[in-house]
């Protein structure tokens, strides 16, 4: 068997310029004004009901957003805050950073198990 080791590519995404971005941006937010999340929050039965245009809408919807998310090196990600009961959300280096600067999360204390009978005679003797 021969491995051709050094053909082999990373995996991942390959980032695409500026304007193409901007350009799946604009499509992306036409789609969105379009009514496509509303379509892809319906239940299965009334989904199957809906047109072929409207599902093609969806893809398309789909595939632009992929390509934004991990395509496009300008658009920032969203994460959650690590503040208990925040809904308000942070670019990732924004988070990193505050995240960074809280203190560890110490782990709770074990109980030491009792020692076992002739380690407590070994302990009397001495």
């Amino acid at each position: 068997m021969i491995l051709a080791v050094g053909l082999m590519r990373p995996a991942g995404a390959t980032p695409i310029s500026a304007n193409t971005c901007a350009e799946l941006e604009k499509e992306k937010t036409s789609l969105e004004t379009a009514g496509v999340q509303t379509d892809m929050q319906l239940k299965l039965d009334e989904a199957k009901a809906l047109a072929a245009d409207r599902l093609k809408r969806i893809q398309r919807y789909v595939e632009v957003s992929g390509s934004v998310l991990f395509r496009c090196s300008t658009t920032a990600t969203a994460v959650q805050a690590p503040v208990a009961g925040s809904t308000k959300q942070l670019p990732a280096g924004a988070a990193a950073a505050k995240i960074a600067k809280t203190e560890p999360v110490k782990a709770p204390a074990v109980a030491k198990p009792a020692p076992s009978k002739p380690q407590a005679l070994r302990a009397k003797k001495r």
